[in-house]
């Protein structure tokens, strides 16, 4: 489960926010709101499931250093890492058989590593400090532990920037007992130390990458350590929501709402929307187990099949190949809609298409309803 923070900037056009109730302060100029979304997918395929919960909240006047210092989590806005985490396998996750926790370098925080993990929830986190740890001669950290673990494997994954381009990379893995840190106010059930795996992937060259990732779960193999690197590597799935929540497709920050709570209840339908898209993308191929009646009622089923056989061609190419039981039916029409023309040899349809397709579709959808009536 991904999960991560984005920032819903509101200050692109001047004088445009009359009611500032929902807005606060993002940075030395720029005013807006803070989302923080619990992203699931589904363990084995990455397959977007929805959101489980989400926190939207302003920030006020800006702590300074020393008064951080001063306080626990509880009292920091970094309790989303905490609270929200625990708050939410007891709650919506509750029916989850097992909840994997997957978050950038901002919840590399010690309260968070110690107290989430349990039998039936781990956390994958990118390391952002570099910790102190345990060792048999006192105590060392996990950058010098790393440098003297031998390369454990090679792994080869392709390149986001150049698809032609294939990265190597060396990854080691080593278990560590972390110590809390020494100047920080801790709740009063965390632990001196914890036990957790570290998995390190880097690679050099034209692309130099270096993750360092820090895990509750078990590391005993390589292949097990490859898993840790996937999981982390799914996180991009909650970028790419962002992404077409913004700029890429509804383009939330340029909304014309002039009330600052209004904007903050249009991410979140717009939010909903972009999880559709996303599903609908991931189904597209036809690999998925995703349903049709998962996404769409039965009444709009019923306007895809009509509508269906009206973007339908002459010729097998342009035929629906997919069974109307499995979303990719439904996929496949949206993205005609949207204006995809439905040859294998062209690119497949992206968040644009689809957006586009589905806007039509609910305008089509009313004009069906009515004829119904």
């Amino acid at each position: 489960m991904p999960i991560d923070t984005t920032e819903i900037d509101c200050s692109s056009y001047n004088n445009r926010v009359i009611e500032e109730s929902g807005i606060g302060k993002l940075s030395r100029r720029n005013r807006g709101f803070l989302l923080h979304p619990f992203y699931c997918l589904e363990a084995e395929t990455f397959c977007p499931l929805g959101v489980a919960q989400s926190k939207v909240w302003t920030r006020e006047d800006e702590h300074t250093t020393e008064k951080r210092k001063s306080e626990n989590i509880l009292s920091k806005e970094s309790n989303k890492w905490y609270s929200k985490l625990l708050e939410a396998k007891d709650n919506c996750l509750q029916a989850a058989a097992h909840i994997t926790y997957v978050c950038d370098r901002e919840a590399d925080i010690f309260e968070v590593l110690s107290n989430i993990n349990d039998d039936r929830t781990d956390l994958v986190i990118r390391s952002r400090h570099d910790r102190s740890i345990k060792t048999k001669k006192g105590s060392s950290s996990i950058s010098n532990s790393l440098k003297k673990e031998k390369v454990k494997a090679w792994v080869s994954f392709p390149s986001k920037k150049k698809k032609t381009r294939i990265i190597k990379a060396s990854i080691k893995y080593i278990e560590v007992e972390i110590l809390e840190p020494k100047y920080y106010k801790k709740l009063e059930n965390t632990p001196e130390s914890k036990t957790i795996n570290v998995v390190q992937i880097e690679s050099k060259g034209v692309e130099k990458i270096k993750w360092i990732l820090l895990t509750t779960k078990e590391i005993r193999s390589i292949e097990q350590a490859t898993e840790i690197v996937d999981i982390y590597k799914a996180r991009w799935e909650i970028e790419e929501m962002f992404r077409i929540m913004k700029k890429e497709s509804f383009n939330i920050e340029a909304s014309e709402l002039r009330d600052g709570k209004s904007i903050q209840k249009l991410s979140l339908y717009v939010m909903e929307a972009a999880v559709k898209i996303q599903q609908l993308k991931f189904a597209r191929e036809g690999t998925s187990d995703l349903k049709t009646n998962k996404l769409f009622t039965k009444d709009e089923i019923e306007c895809l099949e009509k509508l269906n056989d009206e973007y339908q061609g002459n010729t097998i190419k342009q035929s629906n190949p997919h069974e109307k039981e499995n979303l990719a039916w439904a996929s496949w029409i949206i993205a005609r809609i949207g204006g995809w023309k439905g040859f294998k040899s062209q690119r497949p349809p992206g968040p644009i298409t689809f957006r586009r397709g589905l806007t039509r579709f609910e305008n089509m959808y009313l004009g069906y309803k009515i004829s119904k009536e």
